[in-house]
């Protein structure tokens, strides 16, 4: 049972992290192609502030929302001359460690975003004629998937420290 729902738990942390990467794709070119179409408009001498601030709200997406999948291929910064000198036993502690730190880091970050989220809500925005709050929401979604995938990371470290193996498919390419 317990077998089963880790590798639930390892496919849908999957699907979060394909599901970030091309929703961040899209959203990069979106954000090049509002800033090409703003480059333009300027050099004509007209700008749209809704152009630049729809493009700034794509961007800040982009980015949250992509660390997803950087998160879950273990793509992050690594000093892997170091990590690789490490005895293996102390790695799978020190990976345990830092697991526990991102989650905890993504669990402060969902705490502060939905609290944003509630104090921007009865706003409107400077730009769209929308409430505040809307340009909050891929903070609080990026986080709570950033949240859920950090938790695999976490059962997938300690996992290792207790000398069982994970799915292969669902295991990032620094642990196999």
């Amino acid at each position: 049972m317990t077998g089963r729902l880790v590798r639930l738990y390892a496919r849908t942390a999957d699907l979060a992290a394909r599901a970030a990467m091309a929703f961040s794709a899209g959203a990069l070119a979106l954000v090049v192609a509002f800033n090409a179409v703003e480059i333009a408009a300027r050099r004509l001498g007209r700008s749209s502030p809704l152009l630049v601030e729809l493009s700034i709200t794509l961007a800040t997406a982009f980015y949250l929302v992509g660390y997803t999948a950087l998160l879950h291929h273990d793509d992050d910064v690594v000093m892997e001359y170091v990590y690789r000198r490490i005895p293996v036993r102390i790695r799978r502690w020190l990976d345990v460690t830092i697991a526990l730190g991102v989650l905890g880091f993504f669990v402060v970050l969902l705490a502060k975003s939905v609290a944003l989220l509630r104090l921007t809500r009865p706003m409107t925005h400077p730009v769209f004629p929308v409430s505040q709050s809307y340009t909050v929401i891929p903070v609080v979604l990026a986080a709570a998937i950033c949240l859920w995938v950090a938790g695999y990371r976490v059962v997938a470290a300690a996992t290792r420290v207790a000398g069982r193996e994970m799915p292969v498919d669902a295991v990032p390419s620094r642990y196999r």
